[in-house]
């Protein structure tokens, strides 16, 4: 165990392996399947026909990339390389692999791994995703460019890099997902993205739009012996209340982003219990500072909102205790965490910095709300500014209207985003590094859902990304995270800790990438 596991572990953070919620199962459903609810927003891809995001549009891991198809994909598909909840590297369809130097790396395959066609996983199948995935996104900053992807053997590959990048095993385990290139040839993509076939514990079964319903069914040949120990797993999309019901009735086995306000009744329902994780999830407001005449590209406005927020009262009356307030972005479990104090709470010096800044008598701030941010928390970012003397007007935006108008609209053929603050959450683990931030959210070079263009932040972020030893690295991220604090580049905001609901009897294992590949219920 790495020390960075070992202290992840000791003060509590990370689950168990394995949770087990109570003794007697109560559940309607059957002992071999497992109905999940992750929220609201089902998977969606762009609809060629309409050009916008839907709903069950496609599965092809590479055009549904968003969150809850991660949440999903990752129980069909699997990459070579993930990480664990404390930022390490860890073993899935390569059993270990090399830098060889600065720009390219050696991958040893696992043998006997067949996708769900039966079709066998080897260094072809390596070659085609890795260079389709490249193909597709190494023009924005979600994926390296990759000079070269050669088969050195059929069970041995090595990986060309364009460029040094630092993140590249962590970008792996996000769009590195590996897909079967004779069968995908054999039906064409548009098939392949209705009916996806990957080597994951779960086989992709139907789509049913009516219900918001996503069934898989167990890959009765996956590589880790004796899994997945259920017959079928159910994603059913619905918002908090309606996903609360339904486990209480007996119609949902588990259910994520629990209301904390609901978890007393939870557990009095006798129905299962609550299960509480710190996952690498982090809200925060990102502002829009692509338009000169906008008021927030005043750096003194920026403090001055941040210093104007009662951070307690987000996590005592919004969180209702379920969070840690943050000084940045990054975790202080994870790499490379910069260990920032929250900004203090000063509505005096705020009031100063707005009135030196010619905005004393107020203004008007509008804001984009992501529709899984409590309301509570809205409305206490709301208050606290109002103190100040700076108005809220709000929108609750879903995902999709958020990736269409952040980064959709860098491609010229969607309206962007108006809005001064976007109130969002932030899944960082889906890379496990605080780089997945700057590369999602600030770096201009590259299409991304950035909303700002800072060049001392894009050089800072090109040095951390080029770099590779450890101690340089986590030095040069360290650097990136000081920078965006002392710009007040975002409103920072804290650490969820994940709220989840489960039956009696249900075993499984909180995860930012939620797969369900050791889950099981009692006998």
């Amino acid at each position: 165990m790495t020390s960075r596991a070992a202290r992840y572990r000791q003060i509590g953070l990370a689950v168990a392996a394995l949770l087990v919620i109570g003794q007697d199962r109560q559940a309607v459903a059957a002992e071999g399947s497992i109905r999940y609810s992750p929220g609201p927003d089902a998977p969606g891809a762009i609809d060629p026909a309409t050009e916008k995001y839907a709903e069950g549009a496609s599965f092809d891991p590479l055009l549904c990339a968003e969150l809850p198809c991660v949440e999903l994909l990752h129980n069909i598909f699997e990459p070579l390389v993930s990480t664990d909840l404390s930022g390490d590297h860890v073993p899935v369809l390569a059993t270990r692999w090399q830098r060889l130097d600065d720009r390219r790396f050696r991958f040893w395959l696992r043998p006997e791994v067949r996708f769900h066609n039966g079709e066998e996983f080897d260094a072809k199948a390596v070659v085609y995703s890795l260079l389709r995935a490249s193909e597709i996104f190494a023009s924005t900053a979600w994926f390296p460019s990759l000079e070269d992807v050669v088969a050195v053997a059929p069970d041995v590959v090595d990986v060309v890099l364009a460029e040094p990048d630092g993140l590249f095993l962590n970008r792996l385990g996000q769009l590195g997902l590996m897909m079967p290139p004779r069968h995908i040839r054999r039906v064409g993509l548009r098939r392949f993205g209705a009916a996806p076939v990957g080597t994951g514990p779960f086989r992709f079964d139907a789509w049913d739009g009516d219900r918001r319903e996503v069934r898989l069914t167990a890959n009765e040949r996956y590589w880790r012996e004796g899994h997945p120990r259920i017959d079928e797993l159910t994603y059913v999309y619905a918002d908090a209340d309606t996903a609360f019901a339904r486990l209480v009735e007996g119609e949902l086995d588990l259910i994520q982003r629990m209301n904390p306000r609901k978890t007393t009744q939870f557990m009095r329902s006798g129905v299962g219990d609550v299960v509480k994780a710190s996952l690498p999830y982090v809200i925060f407001g990102q502002f829009n500072l692509l338009d000169d005449d906008r008021t927030l590209r005043d750096p003194r406005v920026r403090e001055a909102l941040n210093l104007a927020i009662n951070r307690a009262h987000l996590i005592r009356y919004g969180a209702v205790g379920n969070g840690r307030l943050l000084g940045g972005y990054s975790i202080p479990e994870g790499p490379a965490h910069a260990g920032l104090e929250p900004p203090p709470f000063d509505l005096a010096r705020a009031r100063r910095l707005l009135a030196e800044a010619g905005l004393g008598d107020g203004f008007t701030v509008s804001m984009s709300v992501s529709r899984h941010i409590p309301g509570q928390i809205e409305n206490i970012i709301a208050a606290s500014l109002k103190a100040l003397g700076v108005t809220v007007e709000s929108r609750r935006i879903s995902l999709f209207d958020y990736q269409e108008e952040a980064y959709l609209s860098k491609f010229g053929s969607h309206a962007a985003l108006s809005e001064d603050i976007i109130l969002l959450g932030n899944v960082g683990g889906t890379l496990n590094h605080p780089g997945f931030v700057p590369m999602a959210f600030l770096y201009s070079k590259q299409p991304n859902l950035a909303l700002l263009h800072d060049a001392e932040l894009d050089r800072l972020y090109e040095v951390a990304l080029a770099t590779y030893e450890p101690a340089a690295s986590d030095a040069a991220w360290l650097a990136v995270e000081h920078y965006v604090r002392e710009q007040n580049l975002f409103l920072f905001g804290y650490q969820v800790r994940a709220i989840f609901g489960a039956r009696h009897g249900l075993h499984f294992t909180p995860r930012t990438k939620m797969s369900f590949w050791d889950a099981y219920y009692d006998e």
